[in-house]
């Protein structure tokens, strides 16, 4: 089995079982990952003799059919480097998933290589069990809360991943939009924002003051209107980005005007 860095999912260091293979010496390699055991569509391919094309295509067709049972976890997304350094997709598997994918594959091998797969699946479970037994009760617990801190620190990296690529956006906003959440017209919040020392009126553009102009708030927005005699009229007006949209949020909320869907929860708090 090709050996590769796998760049998904950190595996669980310590626990690794390979079942060998006697009659043709190659090994199932069995890991940790999320705390199940699992192993890489990449061997099972290899071991099945399928193509990893083709059982990447059969795990997404799974994922898809099982996601309303919520069993999207069966298979969990990863990569590898392949020989000339390219960044690869690959699934790590747990054992219900591996039972779900090779449920129809056939051939001579197949139901041998089967019957190997579930006796590792069997050996890791196994030395996990012993493991478990072997450790002092506050160890154990230990082992545990550290488990899931760090799964619940992996769902807050993608979350923060998520934010920061929001924040990182540099689409524009008109002012409508980020009054409508407040249930105000743009009139009423340019207003308001003017009042807090945001912005000022010049003519009929609004602009932000000397302090905020270099913080990546806000930018103009330019339009082309099309007249009835074929010129066009163009229309300047300033609008925000996703981080000036959070900046006027937080800046209301230190005023005490929160966003419509917020409200009930801020009364409840105060």
């Amino acid at each position: 089995m090709m050996k590769t860095k796998n760049k998904g999912p950190e595996p669980s260091r310590g626990l690794v079982h390979c079942a060998e293979n006697s009659e043709t010496d190659r090994k199932i390699e069995v890991t940790l990952c999320q705390n199940q055991p699992v192993v890489s569509s990449r061997q099972v391919a290899h071991d099945f003799e399928r193509a990893h094309k083709s059982v990447l295509r059969s795990i997404t067709l799974l994922r898809r059919e099982t996601s309303a049972q919520n069993c999207a976890d069966l298979f969990m997304s990863s990569t590898y480097v392949d020989q000339y350094g390219r960044t690869q997709k690959e699934y790590l598997i747990t054992r219900d998933g591996f039972a779900l994918l090779v449920m129809g594959f056939t051939g001579a091998q197949a139901l041998s290589w089967k019957l190997r797969y579930i006796q590792a699946f069997n050996a890791m479970e196994e030395q996990l069990r012993r493991q478990a037994l072997s450790m002092p009760q506050d160890k154990a617990l230990l082992a545990a809360a550290v488990l899931e801190a760090e799964r619940v620190i992996a769902g807050l990296q993608t979350e923060a991943g998520y934010a920061r690529c929001v924040l990182d956006s540099q689409a524009l906003i008109p002012i409508t939009g980020i009054a409508k959440d407040y249930g105000m017209t743009a009139e009423f919040m340019n207003r308001l924002l003017h009042s807090l020392g945001v912005q000022y009126k010049k003519g009929r553009r609004w602009y932000l003051y000397e302090a905020w102009q270099d913080a990546g708030y806000a930018a103009t927005n330019t339009d082309t209107i099309p007249k009835k005699d074929g010129s066009v009229k163009v229309v300047e007006s300033l609008q925000w980005t996703q981080k000036g949209k959070r900046f006027i949020h937080d800046l209301l909320a230190q005023n005490s005007i929160y966003p419509i869907l917020e409200r009930d929860r801020h009364e409840l708090c105060d």
